[in-house]
């Protein structure tokens, strides 16, 4: 596996499951994602560590301030939801993965909910 480091503003940068993270102390953001940090030098914040900064164009090697935006937890939740359906092939492959295992009553409402569907 091959580890390519970029130099920024902020720091050594590297790809890490494609994010990048800043991997070098030499301004003190060791090991928080790029997009996070280049948010909050322009709008000179510091972000909760639940906050999302997600990529409207969902690349997340276009950290141009243009392609972030801060968003609630239920907001993040709410687009990704629209975006991801599930198969019925997939919905199948969890329910026989679960199986033999005891589940909650919620659990049970939400798989019956989902095979309706």
């Amino acid at each position: 596996m091959i580890v390519k480091s970029i130099q920024t503003k902020y720091g050594t940068v590297t790809e890490k499951n494609g994010w990048y993270y800043i991997s070098s102390n030499e301004h003190g953001h060791r090991g928080k994602a790029l997009h996070r940090v280049i948010y909050e030098d322009y709008h000179k914040c510091t972000l909760l560590p639940w906050a999302n900064i997600p990529h409207r164009n969902f690349n997340k090697h276009d950290n141009r301030i243009e392609n972030l935006e801060l968003l609630s937890a239920s907001e993040h939740q709410k687009i990704h939801k629209a975006l991801y359906r599930p198969s019925q092939q997939h919905k199948d492959a969890i329910s026989n993965g679960l199986k033999g295992r005891k589940l909650s009553v919620i659990h049970k409402i939400n798989l019956r909910r989902s095979k309706k569907k």
